[in-house]
Parts: structure tokens; C-alpha cells; sequence
């Protein structure tokens, strides 16, 4: 099944029953927006809540009217969410041209909010990836709601990438966070959603943090850890890690991880020294 078919499929499958069991190719040829929008009224009502209008007025007397969309995932058992999902822009807008004496106003629906059910698992490679040429500011803001996703172990590459997402708050269930996951996001602080639980991560790729706008890291529950990729969190404004202070493995921090932010080596507290390696680069 090619991913096209399988990402259009699934939401036709969400609008049309749920729980979801499987994802199969049904030839549908809708975009997971206008599936959603344009489908029956009750199960609309069900996945989307449309929010307040953003009015924009454009050349010639036209005028674009955009409503952003939250799509509530929680009430099924959907276990994935597939590669390039909502990668290509008539997977997360829907525009509705005018007609008759509204000819000259048009509808633009977009995604600006997801909530993401107790039994994900996966959210697999550029799920949600955004191009920012083809967005404009408003477009590229995204909420992630994860309080629901207690079972959530893995975000692959570029999951997030370019998308604003500003704050971040992960499941303590989260084990690996893969390459350039959310690189470039405008994310200004991370958190996990039970601040004084133990925190299953244990890797964090490269560039997964790479180009945000993040002042402070505190990963002091994550005792997992083993290792904190090249790049990992390059060109942030961090001025304060916090690290636990026992580890269950040996820690690796690698070259450039921390790289074009204020902080320093000699600034991050190791209690328990024996088990952090550091590259050489690590810092600079």
C-alpha cells in the first residue's frame, strides 16, 4: 500500500467508524481534511471542533476567511500515526471556494490542534512534517495535546519539523525521540506531563531539537538516558540543564549537542560523573 493511499485512507476509516483496527487502502481519493469537513455532520462533530474565524483580505475585493480545526483522536484506538501523514497541505487544510455573491470569499479550514488517543504507540516519519513556503504564520502553529497518549514510546525523523508548536508537554512514556523530530518548531520549553515520575527516555536523535528557542532543560527524571545525539539541541538559547542525578546507563553526550547556546560545560552539575561521556564538541 503506498503511503498516499494509506494516509487518505485513514481518515475516511476515523470518519467513518471507529475503533480503528487496521490501515488498508480503500482507493479514497479525499484529502484527511475535507474527509473530515465534508463528510456526515455527526461524525464531523465527533473528530473536529472548528474554531474562531481569522478574517484576511486579499487583491481585487477578495477575501479568505480561516478557521482552525482541532482533531480529537482520543476516542479511538488508533495505534500509529503514518509516515507523511499530514505531510502534504491537502492532508491538514480544506478550502472552500465561493459561490453565487460570495464568489469573492473564500474558506480555508486548517489543522491546529491534535489530541492523540491512550493507544498510540507511533508516530512514525514527517507524520506531521510542515512546509513552511507553503503556510502562512498562523497556518504553521500546532498544539499537541499528549495527555491522553500514556502508551506513546516513539516519534520518528522529522515528525514535527517546522511546525510552531512554542510548548511541549511529552508523555513520561516516551522512549526515543529520532532525528529532527522537532527541529525547528519555535519550541520555548519542554516538559513531561508527570513532572515527579520517572521519565522513560532514553534517546534523543540528531538535530531533534536543533533551531528552536528553548531557554531551560530539565531532564532530571530521565534516568533512562543514553544518549543525547550530535546536534541534539544546537542553536537553542539554553542557559540552564538539568541532568538526573544517577543515571541506570552510561550516558553519551555527542558532538555539537549543545552547540550556539549560552551555556556551558562547566555549567551542567554531574552528580554521578562515571556514567556522562562528553565529546569534545559537545558545547561549543
Amino acid at each position: 500500500m503506498t503511503m498516499k493511499k494509506q494516509v487518505k485512507y485513514l481518515l475516511s476509516t476515523l470518519v467513518i467508524t471507529t475503533p480503528i483496527i487496521t490501515l488498508i487502502s480503500c482507493g479514497s481519493t479525499a484529502s484527511f481534511s475535507s474527509q473530515f469537513l465534508s463528510g456526515d455532520q455527526a461524525n464531523i462533530d465527533k473528530y473536529v471542533k472548528i474554531n474562531p474565524t481569522i478574517e484576511i483580505n486579499g487583491p481585487n475585493n477578495t477575501k479568505t476567511n480561516y478557521f482552525s480545526f482541532t482533531l480529537d483522536l482520543s476516542s479511538t484506538n488508533l495505534t500509529e500515526i503514518p509516515e507523511n501523514a499530514f505531510y502534504s497541505a491537502e492532508s491538514r487544510t480544506y478550502t472552500k471556494a465561493g459561490t453565487g455573491d460570495q464568489k469573492n470569499i473564500s474558506v480555508v479550514y486548517y489543522l491546529s490542534k491534535i489530541i492523540f488517543p491512550a493507544s498510540l504507540k507511533t508516530i512514525e516519519k514527517r507524520a506531521f512534517f510542515l512546509d513552511p513556503a507553503i503556510y502562512n504564520e498562523q497556518q504553521r502553529k500546532l498544539e499537541l495535546d499528549f495527555s491522553k497518549a500514556t502508551a506513546l514510546t516513539t516519534i520518528k525523523k522529522q515528525a514535527f519539523k517546522n511546525n510552531q508548536i512554542s510548548s511541549l508537554v511529552l508523555p513520561n512514556s516516551l522512549q526515543s525521540i529520532e532525528d529532527e523530530a522537532f527541529a525547528s518548531s519555535n519550541i520555548q520549553k519542554i516538559s513531561f506531563a508527570i513532572p515527579q515520575s520517572n521519565v522513560e527516555l532514553s534517546k534523543i536523535g540528531v538535530g531533534a531539537f536543533f533551531n528552536n528557542q528553548l531557554t531551560n532543560l530539565d531532564l532530571e527524571k530521565a534516568k533512562n538516558l543514553t544518549s543525547i545525539a550530535k546536534a541534539a539541541f544546537k542553536k537553542n538559547k539554553i542557559s540552564s540543564i538539568k541532568l538526573p542525578t544517577e543515571f541506570i546507563n552510561q550516558l553519551t553526550i555527542n558532538e555539537e549537542a549543545f552547540s550556539e547556546n549560552p551555556i556551558k560545560k562547566e555549567d551542567v552539575v554531574i552528580t554521578d560523573k562515571d556514567k556522562v561521556i562528553f565529546d569534545a564538541s559537545a558545547f561549543k
